[in-house]
């Protein structure tokens, strides 16, 4: 069970976790993407994204910038 959600160093996403009313939004910058986890760098602090959350649909991601070489 492996995702590969096609991340790349450097590329910009907005995380969002929290059902119902409450939610937070926070945009974060990838470091790595691992095959359980992404690495992420909040600002002061690095952080990890596990993908088990995305599966379940407790965290979502979307990406909003990147690299000038990104794919996606």
């Amino acid at each position: 069970m492996e995702n590969d959600y096609g991340l790349s160093p450097g590329d910009r996403i907005q995380v969002t976790w929290g059902k119902d009313r409450k939610h937070t939004v926070q945009s974060v910058t990838v470091v790595k993407e691992y095959p359980r986890f992404i690495r992420v760098d909040v600002g002061q602090y690095r952080s990890t994204i596990n993908k088990a959350d995305l599966i379940t649909g407790d965290l979502s991601i979307k990406r909003i910038g990147g690299n000038a070489n990104a794919t996606r």
